[in-house]
C-alpha cells in the first residue's frame, strides 16, 4: 500500500481547522481574526502598560484583576440578550465595540483610566467569548454543535500562536511606536473579524420563541450549577500550564527553562491534530459526561507526573518525564473541552443557551481569578499539592457523570 501524498496528507491537515463552507467556516474564519488580534497585543500588553503608558507592575496587575472581575460579572446579563436581541446581532455589536476600546489605550496615562479601559475592553471581550456559543448553537445543528466548536478550538489556538509570533516583531524593535503599532494592529484584527461575522446569516432570537427565558432561569438550574462548578475545577488545567509549569520547571526541576516553550509548541500541534477527533465522544450526553470523567483521570495522571519530574532525577530524565506530562496534560485538556461542549450544548434550554454559556463562562472566570493563588499554593507544598490537585481533579471528573443524570431528572435540558 503506498503512502498517501504529501499534498493528501496536508489536505488532512487543513480539513482539521477549516470547517466545510457555510456559516461555521465563517464563524471560525471570524475567530481566527479575532485571536490573532489578542495574540497581539497580550504578548506585549505588560510592557506596553509599563514602559508606554507608564504604569508598575502591580498597577497592571490589579488594573487587569478588577478588569476580568467586570467581565465575569457581564457574562450572564449579556448571554441573556443574546437570547433576547439574538447572538448573532449582539455578537457583532460586541465585536465592534472592542475596536475603539483598544485604541482607548492609546491615550491611557493614569491607573484609574488604565483600570476604565481595561474593564470595558474585559467585559466586550468576555461577552464575546460568551455570546459566540450560543451563536453556533444557533447556526448549527445540535449533533454538529460539539465538532464546530471543537474547529473553533482549533482556530483559536492557531490565530494565538500566529498572533504571538508575529508580536515578536515589536520584542525584536522593542520602542514606544512598535508597541503602539501592535495595539492598533489588534484593533484591525477586530474590524476584519466583524466584517467577516456581518456576512453570516442571522439565527433566531429568543423573540420569536414560545417561551422566553427569564434572566434567573440558569441560577435555578441546580444540576447545571454544579456541573459549571465541576467544569471549573477542571478547567484548573489552563491556570496549571501557564502559571504552575513554568514556575515548576524552572524551580524544581533540573530540566532547561526552554522546555516549557518546547511543551507549549507540542501541545498547541497535539491539539491541531487531536482535538476533533477526540470531541466527537462529546456529541451525546453520556459521551460528553465520559470524557469530563475521562479528563479528570488524565489529569490527576498529569499532576503526578510533573510532581515526579521534580525528583532530582536529572536534566534529561525530567525532560522525558516533562513531555509524558503534557502529552497526558493535553489529552486532559481536550477531553475537558469536549465534555464542556457537550454538557453545555445539551443541558441548556432552546431558548437560554446565551445565559447558559454566561454562566459557564462565569465559571471558567472565576477559576481564572482563583488560580493564581491556588497554583503557586500547590507549588509551595510539593509534592503534596501536586497530590491534592490529582485527587481534586479525579474527585470532580467522576461527579459530572451523576450531575449530568441528575439534570436529566429535571427535563430542563433540550
Amino acid at each position: 500500500m503506498t503512502a498517501p501524498a504529501p499534498a493528501s496528507r496536508m489536505q488532512r491537515l487543513v480539513s482539521r481547522a477549516v470547517p466545510a463552507a457555510g456559516p461555521v467556516r465563517k464563524v471560525a474564519f471570524s475567530t481566527l481574526l479575532t485571536t490573532m488580534g489578542d495574540g497581539l497585543f497580550v504578548t506585549v500588553s505588560t510592557l506596553f502598560f509599563t514602559r508606554v503608558v507608564g504604569l508598575s507592575l502591580v498597577e497592571v496587575g490589579l488594573g487587569l484583576t478588577i478588569a476580568s472581575l467586570a467581565g465575569l460579572l457581564f457574562a450572564i446579563p449579556l448571554g441573556h440578550v443574546a437570547d433576547r436581541k439574538g447572538a448573532h446581532r449582539v455578537l457583532l455589536l460586541l465585536t465592534t465595540g472592542v475596536i475603539p476600546a483598544i485604541l482607548c489605550y492609546l491615550w491611557v496615562r493614569s491607573f484609574w483610566l488604565f483600570v476604565i479601559v481595561a474593564c470595558v475592553v474585559g467585559v466586550l471581550q468576555r461577552g464575546c467569548r460568551t455570546v459566540l456559543p450560543a451563536l453556533i448553537a444557533d447556526i448549527a445543528a445540535p449533533d454538529d454543535r460539539v465538532s464546530a466548536r471543537a474547529h473553533l478550538q482549533v482556530v483559536t489556538n492557531v490565530g494565538i500562536s500566529v498572533g504571538a509570533g508575529a508580536a515578536g516583531i515589536a520584542l525584536f524593535i522593542d520602542t514606544r511606536t512598535a508597541y503602539q503599532a501592535l495595539v492598533v494592529g489588534a484593533a484591525l484584527m477586530y474590524v476584519a473579524s466583524a466584517a467577516v461575522l456581518t456576512r453570516i446569516p442571522k439565527g433566531p432570537a429568543a423573540a420569536d420563541h414560545p417561551q422566553r427565558a427569564r434572566m434567573s432561569l440558569v441560577l435555578t438550574d441546580l444540576p447545571f450549577l454544579a456541573f459549571t462548578g465541576l467544569n471549573a475545577l477542571l478547567a484548573l488545567n489552563s491556570g496549571l500550564m501557564e502559571i504552575a509549569l513554568p514556575l515548576w520547571i524552572v524551580m524544581h526541576t533540573d530540566a532547561p527553562a526552554w522546555m516549557f516553550s518546547a511543551l507549549i509548541v507540542m501541545n498547541t500541534v497535539l491539539v491541531v491534530l487531536f482535538q476533533l477527533k477526540t470531541s466527537s465522544r462529546g456529541d451525546s450526553l453520556a459521551g460528553a459526561a465520559r470524557s469530563s470523567r475521562w479528563a479528570g483521570v488524565f489529569l490527576a495522571a498529569t499532576c503526578l507526573l510533573y510532581a515526579a519530574a521534580g525528583s532530582d532525577v536529572g536534566a534529561l530524565l525530567a525532560a522525558a518525564i516533562l513531555i509524558l506530562a503534557m502529552t497526558a496534560h493535553t489529552w486532559g485538556e481536550m477531553h475537558q473541552v469536549s465534555g464542556e461542549w457537550g454538557l453545555s450544548f445539551r443541558l441548556a434550554p432552546a431558548h437560554a443557551h446565551g445565559q447558559y454559556q454566561g454562566m459557564l463562562a462565569t465559571g471558567r472566570a472565576a477559576t481564572s481569578v482563583a488560580a493564581p493563588i491556588l497554583l503557586i499554593a500547590v507549588i509551595s507544598a510539593g509534592k503534596l499539592g501536586w497530590l491534592v490537585l490529582a485527587a481534586l481533579f479525579v474527585i470532580s471528573g467522576l461527579l459530572v457523570p451523576a450531575t449530568t443524570r441528575w439534570a436529566e431528572r429535571t427535563g430542563k435540558h433540550t
